[in-house]
């Protein structure tokens, strides 16, 4: 129980994080799925090309991630559920967004 004004309590529920944040690699500070992306598609497009050329890309590719996730560990996924969704092509021109008063 947390108290609150007055003496009044008020249930605790608590969250355990762990089960709402994706697996992160500790040195890299990056969901461990973006591994595949991030080392793949230098490797791929320099095994194609036959061009090392492409091989800093995996630290270009791992700056862009933790970019992409220095706020929030899950927003690629909320991303994602929003553009499988419909939600970021929805018309918001009559509403504005905002609820009717």
């Amino acid at each position: 129980m947390m108290s609150g004004r007055d003496g009044e309590t008020v249930p605790w529920d608590s969250l355990a994080v762990g089960a709402t944040r994706p697996e992160v690699i500790r040195g890299l500070n990056v969901p461990f799925w973006f591994i595949l992306p991030i080392a793949g598609l230098p490797i791929v497009l320099t095994a194609v090309t036959r061009n090392p050329f492409w091989l800093p890309g995996i630290a270009v590719l791992t700056v862009l991630a933790r970019w992409l996730v220095a706020s929030d560990h899950n927003r690629p996924r909320v991303l994602y559920l929003a553009l499988m969704s419909g939600g970021m092509f929805a018309d918001r021109r009559r509403w504005g967004g905002v609820s009717v008063a």
